[in-house]
């Protein structure tokens, strides 16, 4: 699981780059490099909590998480067959 806890990390930082650009362009004032600057600056303390406790949440749940996926993919598993075959 260390690819998924990092893979989650920076998933969570990169939804919070997201989240601040829309917040710029929904109610900045202005939409340019240093309104985004200062923006992103102010949101980084809760963006790096935001990507400890995902990595946090995947590192304790996502090992069971995938064994139940991989199980519910293999029982709803969907075969087709060519036409004519039994």
């Amino acid at each position: 699981p260390p690819l998924l806890v990092a893979f989650g990390a920076l998933a969570g930082l990169l939804y919070g780059r997201v989240l601040d650009a829309w917040q710029l362009a929904a109610y900045g004032p202005d939409f340019g490099w240093g309104a985004y600057t200062a923006l992103t600056a102010r949101a980084l303390p809760f963006d790096l909590v935001h990507a400890g406790a995902t990595a946090l949440v995947l590192a304790t749940a996502g090992p069971a998480l995938i064994r139940t996926l991989d199980r519910y993919g293999r029982r709803l598993a969907v075969v087709f067959l060519p036409h004519g075959a039994s």
